[in-house]
């Protein structure tokens, strides 16, 4: 949903991933869109993609680490050589 994904990148200024998906039962192509956010983001988004499609489905996934530019720095944290 391209309102979804604006309003992730230009008003919660997060990158987004998309993935290209088909629904199991449908057949039908599905755009999904992947973001990393923090856990005081995650109402603002929550909310917001409410007010763009009620109807939207939504999947909330805890991850152990994230790293990367906004986030981790892999350089200060031991890699368990």
């Amino acid at each position: 949903h391209e309102e979804i994904n604006y309003f992730i990148n230009y008003k919660m200024e997060r990158g987004t991933t998309y993935v290209h998906g088909q629904g199991g039962y449908t057949a039908q192509d599905k755009k999904i869109i992947e973001v990393v956010i923090g856990k005081r983001e995650y109402y603002t988004l929550k909310k917001e993609v409410h007010n763009i499609d009620s109807n939207a489905f939504m999947i909330v996934l805890n991850a152990r680490d994230v790293f990367g530019y906004g986030f981790r720095d892999y350089h200060k944290e031991n890699l368990g050589d």
